[in-house]
């Protein structure tokens, strides 16, 4: 037993010690190290623009921005689980967006290679854009979010996300997107013309069965 105590101890001081040289590589201050080595961090995380292909550290709660744009992630593996401001993951190559955080004031992951949203943040208390990236599902977008910011390519606004979320359309996404552009949807300032959209889910209703 008391070896293991022993043995617990020395890991736990070793891994503090890790942190702290990493810590002090990426000017990270004013935090503190849990049990399982992850740290909370009262103040920003500033690790844009440092080619960086993977987060360095297991942070578990940031008391202000994120910020891990422009680097040549693949993964968000590492990142806090609760940011109170600003998470900023543009600009990297990014395919899924598992290990975001759960909830945060700004969510951007604009310029990177998704394909869906799954493993996204599910609360979003400010701006959520996913803009400029290659998706083909919008599964995975957050419950709840302030401003859906989007172009066309992809593929939807908050006002028709929030209709298909919450009015039970979410089965027909894959029509949605295949026909948008079929059913001109679109207004030409990038706003959903609702008219179209809802002649649209009548028309896929009744080719599914669902009428």
């Amino acid at each position: 037993m008391m070896k293991s105590i022993i043995k617990y101890f020395s890991n736990f001081i070793y891994r503090t010690f890790t942190v702290r040289i990493i810590c002090r590589k990426y000017h990270i201050t004013n935090y503190t190290i849990n049990l399982d080595g992850s740290i909370d961090v009262y103040s920003s995380v500033k690790l844009s623009h440092m080619n960086l292909i993977n987060i360095p550290l297991k942070f578990r709660k940031v008391s202000g921005n994120f910020l891990c744009n422009n680097n040549k992630l693949t993964s968000l593996e590492g990142s806090p689980k609760e940011v109170s401001m600003q998470f900023n993951c543009s600009n990297n190559r990014l395919t899924s967006l598992e290990g975001s955080p759960i909830e945060c004031g700004d969510f951007y992951c604009c310029n990177n290679k998704l394909i869906s949203l799954e493993g996204g943040p599910l609360k979003v208390n400010g701006n959520f854009d996913c803009t400029n990236n290659k998706l083909i599902s919008l599964e995975g977008a957050p419950k709840y979010f302030g401003h859906f910011e989007h172009r066309k390519n992809n593929f939807i606004s908050k006002r028709a996300l929030w209709s298909i979320t919450t009015g039970g359309q979410s089965k027909f996404l894959h029509k949605i997107i295949k026909y948008q552009d079929d059913y001109s949807i679109w207004n030409a300032d990038n706003t959903l013309n609702e008219y179209r959209f809802n002649d649209m889910i009548v028309e896929i209703k009744e080719d599914l069965g669902y009428v």
